[in-house]
């Protein structure tokens, strides 16, 4: 958090002593790398990016869990939102059948 929020100010130290890291040691963080894809600073993407690549050189399940995982879940989102829509839309007719239904009645 603190790279991210101070990236400019602690480049010399990230690039000197964290290249250094064997890449397992990034393990559990692969979900928060693969959201500073779009940092605003660009050697923090790159930095990032060459990371993701040199993780996925070593352990290339871990890269294609963390990708698998995010597909998974914005599927997911789209089959929710889809029926979210779904019913909405059959709540909205049988709403409005109701209405027409008492428009009859009262003609």
């Amino acid at each position: 958090r603190v790279l991210v929020r101070y990236p400019q100010q602690l480049r010399t130290i990230f690039e000197t002593n964290l290249l250094n890291l064997p890449t397992i040691a990034w393990k559990r963080l692969i979900p928060q790398l693969f959201s500073r894809l779009n940092h605003p600073r660009s050697f923090m993407r790159d930095y990032v990016t060459n990371l993701l690549i040199d993780i996925a050189k070593d352990f290339p399940q871990l890269i294609l869990y963390s990708v698998i995982v995010g597909i998974t879940d914005d599927s997911k989102m789209r089959r929710i939102k889809s029926r979210d829509d779904n019913i909405w839309q059959r709540k909205f007719a049988s709403t409005h059948e109701s209405e027409d239904d008492i428009d009859e009645d009262d003609e």
